[in-house]
């Protein structure tokens, strides 16, 4: 499936791959397949059942980063997933991990992503809404663009 959306989209538009999972050996196993498909992104959801700590949010999110070096765009979903990845965990990932470059945002929480653009510099770190009824909210405070299907 990776292959034939990367093959169909012939560089006309970037493929950003879902390669996220509830365990971190899979997710890393999930990047290195978009990396040798030839995705142009990798989106890493917060692992889900779990219920990680920051510390583990943390480890998990830089273990996959270092890992690649295809971008990397964080999904955070807290709807499923159960547990709202914290600011001071995300802003510590895009401070310290150059491959971890922006984040689908879904908690629905305009005070989230405002902390967020309040914290990073959009110029190097990208917010996404993934949360339809905030995204023009999002777009005014300076968010990249809205909800995006992946595979």
């Amino acid at each position: 499936m990776n292959e034939v959306v990367i093959k169909a989209a012939r560089g006309r538009v970037p493929v950003i791959a879902g390669a996220g999972s509830n365990s971190t050996e899979e997710a890393l196993d999930l990047v290195k397949h978009a990396a040798r498909a030839g995705a142009d992104a990798a989106l890493s959801v917060v692992p889900y059942y779990n219920k990680p700590t920051p510390a583990g949010l943390y480890a998990h999110f830089k273990t996959i980063a270092q890992a690649t070096k295809l971008p990397v765009i964080l999904y955070n979903i807290p709807g499923r997933s159960v547990i709202n990845m914290p600011v001071e965990t995300v802003v510590r990932l895009a401070e310290s991990c150059p491959t971890i470059v922006g984040i689908k945002e879904a908690s629905g929480s305009m005070d989230y992503t405002s902390q967020l653009f309040s914290i990073l510099d959009p110029s190097r770190f990208t917010v996404f809404s993934g949360d339809d009824s905030i995204t023009l909210s999002a777009l005014i405070v300076g968010g990249s663009g809205g909800h995006f299907g992946y595979w």
